[in-house]
């Protein structure tokens, strides 16, 4: 069955009928006049930077054929938000636009930490700023949230694409396998499908068919010559051939609270001020790992943020373009001039902070002459795991 089309509507009307739907007792009726209700709000008015409060008029009109279909809702939100024609919002703007748009679908506002938690999520590589891929995810998590919120079933919330039976799996090469490693000493022989394509989800699929499952558990992760191995990371990559021992790791749950800090001075200032107690937030991640937010109450032992500390901190892994995947110590502002955000990081590829306890970090060495300035690791930088806490962390 086709997918329905959406009917053409301008942007523009989405936009003015804002207001309406605001009072409105029944609101958009379909994820379609939902997307369109939203991407009308979000467009409405002027970006924060250009410091204006009159109301923009987008000149667009729309027509998205399928409803899964965000890309060109994304595109078309980016073109009209992006004033300076770099290809990306800022996360800053990407938080007010999506402000507005919750405010027009009734759904309740998000705290500022909370909203840059929602955002960041789709930022893979630490930039502050979201492409139109990267918006069409967020897009598709306000629907969600919207549909979530009206009782609306997914199956009913987006138009079905038509279902087709799972294939099977291939079946594994002749001769291509490794051999899997638990810390308890099992050993346990996987074939796999070639050695040229297989990645991390192919061990996976091997640890579930193998007899390690009921011994190890899901989730696992896996690691070859003291590294861990990231999701959907290829073998190859890692020098991995065929009969090559991997280690399975049981993935345990990530803590609720930790505590990054540092012993005496050399840090520097700002470092010093970033420290804190840092809480786990739930039903967020970023690169398949989970985020955690500065807890401002349970940081009050940490005397140099009144100082040197303002604002929001989070502790996030990223995919960073130069340093690859690392947990960083960063804010939500943009920093002008630099072209890393991080305060600190961990050049570790583990699936939470409790893996982090002992392990070096990287700080910017900015003092002296140009041809000093460098990354180092600082002894003196720690992250230990706290125990957990009741009070909540987005209070109201």
């Amino acid at each position: 069955m086709e997918a329905a089309a959406l009917p053409a509507l301008s942007l523009a009307e989405a936009g003015s009928a804002g207001a309406e739907e605001e009072t409105s007792a029944t609101g958009p009726a379909g994820r379609e006049e939902a997307l369109l209700l939203a991407l009308g709000a979000a467009a409405a008015g002027v970006s924060p930077l250009q410091g204006s409060s009159e109301s923009r008029v987008p000149l667009d009109v729309v027509t998205i054929s399928e409803a899964h279909d965000l890309a060109p809702a994304a595109a078309w939100f980016l073109k009209e938000l992006d004033h300076a024609g770099s290809g990306a919002l800022p996360l800053g703007e990407v938080v007010a636009a999506l402000a507005r748009a919750r405010a027009a679908l009734g759904l309740a506002a998000l705290c500022g930490a909370e909203a840059y938690v929602a955002a960041t999520a789709h930022d893979a590589g630490g930039s502050n700023a979201l492409g139109a891929e990267s918006l069409a995810g967020v897009l598709g998590e306000l629907l969600d949230e919207w549909a979530a919120a009206r009782g609306i079933p997914a199956s009913a919330a987006s138009t079905p694409r038509p279902l087709t039976p799972p294939a099977p799996p291939p079946s594994p090469v002749e001769g291509a396998h490794v051999v899997l490693c638990t810390l308890a000493g099992d050993a346990c022989r996987v074939g796999l499908v070639g050695m040229e394509c297989a990645t991390t989800e192919d061990l996976e699929g091997a640890v579930a068919r193998s007899p390690l499952a009921l011994r190890v558990g899901l989730p696992v992760v896996f690691a070859f010559g003291g590294r861990v191995l990231g999701a959907g990371d290829r073998l190859q990559d890692h020098a991995i051939t065929c009969g090559s021992h991997v280690d399975v790791v049981r993935v345990t749950p990530p803590p609720a609270l930790v505590r990054l800090a540092c012993e005496g001075l050399g840090c520097g200032p700002s470092i010093r001020g970033s420290c804190g107690t840092f809480r786990l937030v739930v039903g967020r991640t970023k690169n398949g790992r989970p985020v955690y937010v500065r807890d401002l109450a349970l940081s009050s032992w940490n005397a140099a943020i009144r100082y040197h500390g303002a604002g929001c901190r989070y502790l996030l892994f990223e995919e960073h373009p130069e340093k690859g995947g690392r947990w960083a110590l960063t804010d939500d502002r943009d920093w002008t001039g630099y072209t890393d955000r991080a305060y600190a990081f961990a050049p570790l590829t583990v699936p939470h902070p409790g893996y982090l306890e002992g392990r070096g970090w990287h700080v910017y060495k900015d003092s002296g002459c140009e041809a000093n300035k460098t990354w180092l690791e600082h002894p003196s930088l720690q992250l230990t795991v706290e125990e957990a806490s009741d009070r909540p962390l987005f209070a109201s």
